[in-house]
């Protein structure tokens, strides 16, 4: 009997969805019939990376079944909600231009600290911390295998979903990194710079900004709000994005095959996520 199946206290229904949402993964790709080259084309040029939402919707449904498998196992475990999960700080790939984030957040260092104290403050690490050594091992045993089960439940092939998702994620900044060697990009970069020494910083680029005041949340706002003023005066920003869809086209060509495969996987990952969540979160 599989890991969703032995999910202790759960309704029927839920164990229902949870081995369809497991048996459906396990045989998609199964459509009736091959879409033009035209239409693949279109599909690709227009595929995006998960934005924020669907990715916790993701990690909550893949932590509810985490926890069923463990629980099933006589191992205690917490299932943090979203809506206390400190968020990522926004991305700014061209430079930040929003004026009032700059002022609240700087680059996000305050936020990053936040995720990083959370994270620590976590009931299921000061579990395992509890136990002896013996059982600590055990534990580890039990939630590496849980975790594989709730890979593969999520998303066919835990494993491989890992490989795609990474190397999807690298594309994508493959084409923010050619974005910004393109000559209109650099010459905006240039007048970039070249603001920034008015307001007191010599620097080269929003990211070497980053790098070097990005770290204490008080002085960095200062920078972070220079940088804003710079990139709305000299348009960095929007000509980012500007040359974006050209470029990326180019690249998501050079990278069908794992771009395909990821959007595959989604179109099937999110929509049981949703029924996983909405029949085991019992907030």
């Amino acid at each position: 009997m599989g890991d969703a199946q032995r999910l202790p206290g759960r309704a029927a229904s839920a164990v229902a969805v949870l081995v369809l949402f497991a048996a459906a993964l396990v045989s998609c790709g199964s459509s009736g019939g091959e879409p033009s080259a035209e239409a693949a084309a279109n599909q690709l040029t227009e595929w995006e990376p998960p934005g924020e939402e669907a990715r916790e919707l993701l990690r909550h449904a893949e932590q509810l079944y985490l926890a069923g498998c463990l629980r099933s196992r006589g191992v205690s475990y917490s299932v943090r909600t979203p809506d206390r999960v400190p968020g990522p700080p926004r991305p700014f790939p061209y430079g930040i231009d929003d004026m009032a984030w700059a002022r609240s957040h700087g680059f996000g260092t305050a936020l990053r600290q936040e995720a990083a104290a959370y994270a620590r403050e976590d009931p299921n690490r000061r579990y395992r911390h509890a136990l002896d050594g013996r059982s600590q091992a055990a534990y580890d045993r039990k939630t590496a295998h849980c975790a594989r089960a709730a890979g593969n439940a999520l998303y066919g092939d835990g494993e491989r979903w890992q490989r795609t998702d990474a190397a999807a994620r690298a594309v994508t900044a493959e084409v923010r990194e050619a974005v910004r060697e393109r000559p209109r990009y650099r010459k905006a970069q240039a007048a970039w710079s070249s603001c920034m020494r008015g307001e007191g910083f010599d620097v080269t680029s929003p990211l070497v900004l980053a790098a070097y005041f990005g770290h204490s949340p008080a002085p960095e706002r200062g920078a972070a709000v220079a940088e804003a003023r710079c990139v709305t005066a000299t348009g960095l920003a929007r000509t980012g994005r500007a040359l974006e869809p050209a470029v990326r086209a180019k690249v998501y060509a050079e990278h069908a095959a794992v771009l395909e495969e990821h959007g595959a996987v989604l179109a099937e990952a999110v929509p049981y996520a949703r029924q996983v969540v909405a029949q085991l979160d019992h907030r």
